[in-house]
């Protein structure tokens, strides 16, 4: 009884949805053509080079090398499997959700287990640093606005894995050796010609997504902005839903510079919902319980810090 309800429910609420998709048919049409510009110039050269790169330093030992050379400050750090090293500084690079992505890698080739895969995506979700440069500077004009905005995202991190180390006690740290490494790297490394392939498909296929979930949660966006008419109320429900058209909303709305700096780090500490179901989806039937409840700890502790900065 309660799953036929559930699905009535669905069904109305998707045909409310259509009903209004083709009401606001204009608006949404040039609000899609924007993400897509957004996606294209922004999201896509950001993030597929990298997802390409990282699988094919995977299928090469890369993930080895890192644990092996950044095993005692990672473990000393956050007491967790220094394999999750290469988690980190990878989502450092190219930002969320490539993180997902590759905790599902290291998870499928068992480098980490399913507990350590949890634990690292609560505080490895960065974004983009070339996407906060590009969607920021536009908006405050100041380079050092922008630098704060950044390292106050990015040391959230370290004081979320801080915490959550307190959480592990237990966990016992097994030292990678050298001569393991070297084994392991030997052992790991395919042809080039047999990976290749596989590797673009996959990181279309991902890009896919990221791309699809971009579009749905602009039209959600569009239709609820088309019957809101405060437009800070507008900009921040639109970022909640997605990072980059809340963002660039932002930049036309009539407020103060520090409130706009403190919706920023808001938007960039939260993720958005929309890359929220982006993770989920890449990481399938593992629970994002912890992540969720992760941004809004790395909301409260960015918030602090860029106060504390300024």
């Amino acid at each position: 009884m309660k799953k036929n309800i559930k699905n009535l429910l669905i069904i109305i609420l998707l045909t409310v949805f259509l009903y209004l998709i083709i009401k606001n048919n204009l608006q949404i049409k040039i609000n899609i053509i924007k993400t897509a510009k957004i996606f294209i110039t922004q999201v896509f050269p950001s993030l597929f080079p990298m997802f390409i790169l990282s699988s094919i330093l995977i299928n090469y030992g890369f993930v080895d090398l890192i644990s092996f050379l950044l095993q005692k400050p990672f473990s000393l750090l956050f007491k967790i499997n220094p394999h999750t090293s290469y988690i980190f500084i990878m989502s450092l690079l190219t930002g969320s959700p490539s993180n997902a992505k590759y905790s599902m890698d290291l998870l499928n080739k068992k480098y980490i287990n399913l507990q350590e895969a949890k634990r690292i995506l609560c505080f490895s979700y960065f974004t983009n640093p070339i996407f906060i440069i590009n969607t920021t500077f536009p908006i405050f004009h100041d380079i050092k606005i922008v630098l704060k905005i950044i390292i106050s995202v990015y040391l959230a991190n370290i004081f979320i894995g801080l915490l959550l180390r307190k959480f592990d006690q237990k966990n016992i740290i097994k030292p990678i050796s050298f001569e393991e490494t070297l084994v392991n790297i030997n052992n790991k490394v395919k042809k080039f010609n047999d990976i290749f392939s596989e590797i673009i498909f996959k990181g279309i296929k991902t890009m896919i997504l990221i791309f699809s979930t971009m579009i749905i949660f602009s039209c959600i966006s569009t239709i609820i902005s088309c019957y809101i008419t405060n437009d800070i109320i507008k900009t921040i429900i639109s970022g909640l839903l997605e990072i980059s058209n809340g963002l660039n909303n932002l930049k036309i709305i009539n407020t103060s510079i520090f409130f706009k700096e403190l919706i920023s780090i808001l938007f960039l500490s939260f993720s958005g919902i929309c890359i929220i179901f982006q993770i989920k989806s890449i990481i399938k039937n593992i629970s994002i319980k912890e992540f969720v409840i992760s941004r809004f700890l790395h909301v409260l502790i960015s918030t602090i810090i860029f106060i504390i900065i300024i």
